[in-house]
């Protein structure tokens, strides 16, 4: 009551037999498998068992090979048998034993005469076989089928063992991007933290710094050894892992009655693949520097003696973002959480104190020209437009483009009096100007003409600026004309 090719006893769900045109019946999974070009070969007599079924353009090599097997009658007669007969071991775990015909062994047994383990069989005459026994018969020309218990057991551990290894090969290249970290930008930034820590002592501080430089170039240079030292050790543990991924894939590979013949051979291979996980923190320290504060107290007062001098704690550069008041940190201009670029109020001179503007704050402003002017020129020449303009007054736009082009401005008051600074960002959306009534927004001004008072734009580029600078109102027209049919806007 089993199949003649895998052993698997006959059921009605995955097990099912199929009657082939010779008479002989075979299981679904072995059919598929045993099946090749339009035709399938009975295991048991030989006998081509050809299709005729026409293949469609669209069919893949499963989804024909599903049609064709398809068209196999079920074994009625096999399955009302199977149903029928009462179970012979109530126990029976498929796992542990396997019938072949009207034999049962155990998985695990050991040949008789050779006192090795059982892998294989023969059908006529029937025999189980060891690797003994294989090499015995080898001259006789009889069909040998392997265990299929001990397949799978094989398998399934070349595969657990494969997915060890990739996981493994994973978490040691993960260690190793993380080492990679501790690289030269880190030991500059480090010096440069140093020496700004100290460039308010004078000479008299010299030696102190000197040393202190001394000592973070050789914590430095250690650390570095010591990340050079554990990247060496991961690429030689990666290397290993690579060939033994190759055996493993290699065996893998094998048909099966070249795995079972390495039965006694696999485990010790899988045996000398075990590797030990490196002890390495994934997570480097990054060297930081703070003031020790009784140490900056005594040092003040020597200074004292000597300087006039005036110590001042440097403050955070911290900025809060308008629109979600996110805490940024210095040096950022966009906000990043909700891309919001940083107010000009928010740094220290360019209002403040514009005769005193430092280098990074023009560069920064220099940097938001550039980075606005290419994202709403981009948004500006996307295709999609959804066919409805956004007017916007033109007084702003000329304003804006003053600002990222650094041009003087028509309205004085974005011009910064220092000339480095040149001019600044437009305030909010000003299209209440538009109106008659800014206060009430009712009633649009008359003759109002595109360019000279009004430009249009479409959606997107409506919703950066207002996510920019604010204002409004949002006024959208299907046409270019101030004065067309209002289109609702969406909340």
């Amino acid at each position: 009551m089993e199949c003649p090719e895998c052993l698997n006893t006959w059921n009605s769900e995955e097990i099912i037999p199929r009657i082939l045109n010779c008479g002989h019946s075979l299981c679904d999974p072995c059919a598929h498998r045993l099946f090749s070009i339009s035709q399938l070969i009975c295991p048991t007599c030989n006998s081509p068992n050809v299709f005729t079924i026409e293949r469609q353009y669209n069919d893949t090599d499963i989804s024909y090979a599903n049609k064709c097997i398809n068209t196999m009658p079920k074994n009625f007669s096999l399955l009302s048998l199977v149903c029928s007969r009462p179970s012979i071991n109530p126990g029976f775990s498929p796992a542990r034993k396997v019938k072949t015909f009207a034999h049962e062994i155990t998985f695990g047994q050991h040949c008789e005469e050779h006192d090795l383990p059982i892998h294989s069989y023969t059908e006529k005459p029937y025999s189980l076989l060891c690797d003994e026994c294989l090499e015995e018969i080898a001259d006789l020309g009889l069909i040998i089928k392997p265990l299929p218990e001990i397949v799978n057991f094989m398998r399934d551990s070349l595969e657990e063992a494969l997915t060890n290894i990739t996981k493994k090969k994973s978490d040691l290249n993960r260690m190793k991007m993380n080492l990679g970290r501790l690289g030269s930008d880190e030991s500059q930034k480090s010096i440069e933290k140093l020496e700004e820590h100290f460039q308010m002592l004078k000479k008299s501080l010299q030696k102190i710094y000197n040393d202190a430089k001394t000592n973070l170039n050789q914590m430095l240079q250690q650390q570095q050894e010591e990340a050079e030292f554990k990247l060496t050790s991961l690429e030689t543990i990666q290397g290993s892992l690579r060939e033994f991924e190759a055996r493993l894939l290699d065996l893998e590979s094998l048909k099966d009655e070249q795995i079972v013949s390495w039965a006694e051979e696999i485990p010790k291979i899988l045996a000398e693949i075990s590797i030990p996980s490196p002890e390495i923190s994934p997570d480097i320290n990054i060297l930081t520097l703070s003031i020790n504060r009784a140490c900056y107290e005594s040092l003040k007062d020597v200074i004292a003696q000597s300087y006039e001098i005036h110590v001042e704690e440097k403050q955070s550069e911290n900025w809060d973002c308008h629109s979600c008041n996110s805490k940024n940190i210095d040096g950022e201009i966009q906000c990043f959480n909700c891309k919001s670029f940083r107010k000009i109020e928010t740094y220290p001179n360019f209002l403040k104190n514009p005769n005193n503007v430092t280098e990074k704050e023009l560069n920064e402003i220099q940097l938001r020209r550039n980075t606005e002017l290419e994202m709403i020129s981009e948004l500006d020449n996307e295709s999609g437009n959804t066919g409805v303009w956004y007017i916007i007054n033109a007084e702003w736009i000329a304003e804006w483009k003053s600002f990222i082009f650094n041009k003087p401005s028509p309205n004085m008051a974005q011009n910064s009096p220092n000339k480095e600074i040149g001019t600044l960002p437009p305030g909010k959306i000003s299209n209440d100007s538009l109106f008659l009534d800014p206060a009430t927004m009712q009633q649009l001004k008359l003759k109002l003409k595109p360019v000279a008072h009004y430009r249009g734009v479409n959606e997107k580029v409506w919703q950066a600026y207002y996510t920019i600078y604010g204002g409004g109102p949002a006024i959208a027209r299907k046409k270019l004309n101030i004065y067309d049919e209002p289109v609702e806007i969406p909340k």
